[in-house]
């Protein structure tokens, strides 16, 4: 078998709390921190290019990255440091004037999507209660609060970008618009906030992980309302959980839509968690030792 090899090392003065690679170029990596910041490291050159700060909250928690397939735009979710309820809402930093400016107003964490040539802020999206809700009218007041972002993707054309978090609802925006285009109320009963939310190959249908109770729903976009099918994810009593007792869970799909992967375990803080333990329905596997809290595959790595 062929041995993998170290080909650089990105070093981060905060925790690391999101990794993301730039399917276009497929050299370009994201590395987002707990203090507001994203590295953007290049593997052909093996040095970071740039350094870009995403809000003024020194304390900031980048938690999610995705990059749009398409363009060269990257979408970041940053939560600050206290809860939702304590923390001020800081604006991004290089965000020009809009009239939608409000959707930064309020507490617990933001939505941008950022240029990946400069580095600079394009987009807000509102992810306070009032763009979730249907009714909702075109006056906001200032003291709605934005939600904590937990888990972002992009389709498979980049156009549409899905994000989930604190409220345990299911946004869809399209990347033109602040405002989502699409949402629902997507908790599994018991639990308390989503920690991770998927597009399934065909884009037909949402998978969502609900923080605390190891349940998977999946649901059709064409027919809201309840959860087409939904999944338990196996209780694994090694894995760790959050100071709430709240065990968090992610998902990863293959590429033909026929099977997924969950891990189980404590949401990365500022301080080091106990490994995650991987499960599916087939096998178990465990992390081995305690350094290794987020890993990305470079897109053109060979599996064999």
């Amino acid at each position: 078998e062929k041995a993998c090899e170290l080909q650089g090392t990105v070093f981060c003065r905060s925790a690391i709390g999101a990794l993301e690679w730039d399917t276009q170029t497929d050299e370009l990596l994201l590395c987002g921190s707990h203090d507001s910041k994203i590295q953007l490291w290049s593997a052909s050159q093996r040095r970071v290019l740039r350094t870009t700060t995403v809000s003024r909250d020194p304390a900031g928690r980048v938690v999610a990255l995705a990059c749009s397939p398409k363009r060269p735009l990257f979408v970041v979710a940053l939560n600050h440091g206290g809860d939702a309820t304590s923390v001020p809402s800081s604006p991004p930093l290089s965000s020009p004037p809009s009239s939608s400016s409000s959707s930064l107003d309020g507490t617990g964490g933001m939505l941008v999507a950022v240029n990946l040539k400069t580095g600079r802020h394009v987009q807000s999206f509102r992810t306070d209660s009032r763009s979730s809700s249907s009714s909702s009218s075109s006056s906001s007041s200032s003291s709605s609060s934005s939600t904590q972002i937990h888990s972002c993707v992009f389709n498979h054309n980049g156009n549409m970008i899905l994000a989930g978090g604190s409220d345990g609802v299911v946004r869809i925006f399209e990347t033109a618009s602040d405002k989502p285009i699409m949402s629902w109320p997507a908790l599994a009963e018991g639990a308390r906030q989503l920690s991770c939310v998927r597009f399934s190959v065909n884009e037909t249908t949402v998978l969502t992980a609900s923080a605390g109770s190891g349940v998977i729903d999946e649901w059709s976009l064409h027919k809201l309302g309840k959860p087409v099918r939904s999944y338990l994810a196996p209780d694994i009593a090694s894995s760790s959980a959050d100071q709430s007792g709240q065990r968090w869970y992610e998902i990863a799909l293959d590429s033909e839509g026929h099977h997924f992967i969950s891990t189980s375990g404590a949401p990365l803080r500022c301080t080091p968690p106990p490994p995650f333990t991987s499960s599916s329905s087939s096998s178990s596997l465990r992390t081995r030792g305690s350094s290794n809290r987020l890993t990305q595959k470079h897109p053109g790595l060979s599996s064999s």
